[in-house]
This record gives structure tokens, C-alpha cells and sequence, in this order.
């Protein structure tokens, strides 16, 4: 029984030594907005000026680590336009990113 004692103290003190080394803090995010705008000019034309309101929504998911010999920061999102007069159809934005330095 003594022999195990010794054997899992020397396992916990071996991974507190080397899992600083090799793991690394990550920082995670995410959000989610809501937005309404106003438009005299939605089709941006001088003589077809066409009034319009825009709801909005998105949603943002995100990662970053700052620590180590590589950094990186990335990030997602989606976003959903709706011209509330139907003046254009409805669009919908994806957006990806990944950045890092060695």
C-alpha cells in the first residue's frame, strides 16, 4: 500500500512540473447583438430613393492564447439582415477568421 502513496505523489508532482510547459490558458468569447436601423436611401441611388428599416441579429463566438511560442486568435460569426418593407431580400453574413505568429 505504501508503495502506490509513493507512486501517485511522485505522478502529481512529475505533471505539475510539466503540464505548465504544456498546456497553455486559453480566453473564450461570445456574444450576441440586436440592432435596428433606418434608411431613406436603401437602393443608394440619387433618383430611386427607397425608404426602408433593417433589423439585425449576430452572434459571435471567439478563442484566443497569448501565451507560448504561438499565439493565435480566431474567431466566427453570423449575421442576419431583414429589410423589414421588403425592399431587398434578407441577406446572411459568415465570417471566419484565424490569425497566429510563431
Amino acid at each position: 500500500m505504501r508503495i502506490w502513496k509513493v507512486n501517485c505523489s511522485s505522478a502529481v508532482v512529475i505533471g505539475l512540473c510539466v503540464f505548465p510547459v504544456l498546456t497553455h490558458s486559453a480566453e473564450f468569447n461570445s456574444g450576441v447583438g440586436l440592432g435596428v436601423r433606418y434608411t431613406n436611401n436603401a437602393a443608394l441611388e440619387p433618383d430611386n430613393e427607397i425608404s426602408d428599416t433593417i433589423a439585425s441579429g449576430e452572434v459571435r463566438v471567439g478563442a484566443e492564447d497569448l501565451e507560448g511560442p504561438v499565439v493565435y486568435n480566431l474567431g466566427a460569426s453570423a449575421r442576419k439582415e431583414t429589410y423589414i418593407n421588403d425592399s431587398f431580400d434578407d441577406n446572411t453574413y459568415y465570417n471566419v477568421g484565424l490569425r497566429s505568429n510563431w
